[in-house]
């Protein structure tokens, strides 16, 4: 087994991270959701490892953040979209806590309606079908805690 093994992973994931659809307002008529995956982690030398072999793996993004002068800076990793269900795909065979709330996530990206404005590149419509998957996934975590 490797030091990051996708069971090392999973379990990391399943205690610090977290799994959200994510409003953004595409305009004044309604707001588009998209799938986002969070991991918070105070920085340390072995969280820097940790976050750059998951960002070589799965591709996302690291923030490095301090709230407050006497705080130590923390660490967030974000993966969006098609990333964050590639992600969830690979752990899902190893997560407990959050297999629920992955198998939602899988399960509303995988069956969003996509269409072609102008330009052709595939875009996504807002239904109310999001926003009760986004509100399931929040009333799911109250549940887990």
């Amino acid at each position: 087994m490797t030091k990051y093994s996708n069971q090392y992973l999973a379990g990391f994931f399943d205690g610090e991270g977290c799994i959200g659809l994510r409003g953004n307002p595409s305009s004044i008529k309604y707001v588009t959701y998209s799938l986002v995956l969070c991991i918070p982690q105070l920085v340390s030398r072995n969280s820097t490892e940790l976050f750059r072999v998951l960002k070589k793996r799965f591709g996302g993004r690291l923030y490095k953040r301090s709230w407050a002068k006497r705080r130590r800076p923390c660490y967030q990793y974000m993966i969006f979209g098609e990333d964050a269900v590639l992600f969830l795909q690979r752990l899902r065979p190893h997560l407990v806590f959050k297999a629920a709330q992955a198998d939602v996530a899988i399960q509303w990206f995988q069956n969003r309606s996509p269409w072609r404005p102008r330009n052709g590149q595939p875009r996504f419509r807002w239904s109310a079908k999001d926003e009760k998957v986004a509100l399931k996934l929040k009333q799911m975590k109250r549940k887990v805690q």
